[in-house]
């Protein structure tokens, strides 16, 4: 099993309304990956017992179904699929197995939301559209559970400058209701009444 690290924040390129940067990159950390196989995870974290070789603990679950790679590949394109339909699964996730935070991409609802601020997580977002790119900072790749399930199995990722932007961070902030409060008031502020 790799070791699991903390992800190290860089500067970004503009600062969050916050303070807090509003791009990271994990660089290194290690990620478990789990598509089908959440449902059955979060269904049985105590009982039965998750499948050896799966820890979460101090661990991110990207939410992704890497394709087979090709050559000298680690991993096919590994693109982050939506986060949202994991939102009734996230509480017991975080209470039960000592998650660290969760990487996808669209939005997270209310219940996720307060679950990652009470449980002190994060949401990270990964580019809908980037597999490529966000393959490249894949470094090793392990199927750990579930193989049958192919790219939907449980996948170990150790990753290096994974290119994400923190979604919800710690507190409870998310981009994706805090941004469009901003730019509705810069809008407004700069409206031009034309008579």
């Amino acid at each position: 099993s790799s070791k699991s690290c903390r992800p190290t924040t860089t500067a970004s390129s503009s600062p969050s309304t916050t303070g807090r940067p509003d791009g990271v990159r994990a660089d290194p950390m290690t990620a478990n990956t789990a598509g089908q196989a959440r449902p059955t995870i979060a269904s049985g974290t105590a009982n039965p017992p998750l499948p050896d070789g799966v820890d979460f603990t101090n661990r991110f679950i990207y939410y992704v179904g890497p394709v087979d790679p090709v050559r000298d590949e680690v991993v096919g394109p590994a693109g982050p699929t939506t986060a949202t339909r994991m939102d009734k699964f996230t509480r017991t996730m975080l209470a039960e197995t000592g998650l660290m935070g969760m990487i996808g991409k669209s939005e997270r609802g209310d219940g996720a939301i307060d679950a990652i601020k009470e449980f002190e997580a994060v949401y990270l977002m990964a580019t809908g559209g980037a597999a490529y790119l966000v393959a490249q900072a894949i470094k090793k790749a392990e199927v750990v559970a579930f193989p049958e399930l192919g790219m939907e199995a449980i996948y170990e990722f150790t990753v290096e400058d994974m290119p994400v932007t923190v979604a919800v961070d710690t507190e409870g902030e998310s981009v994706h209701k805090l941004g469009p409060q901003i730019w509705k008031a810069k809008i407004e502020a700069e409206k031009i009444n034309v008579a």
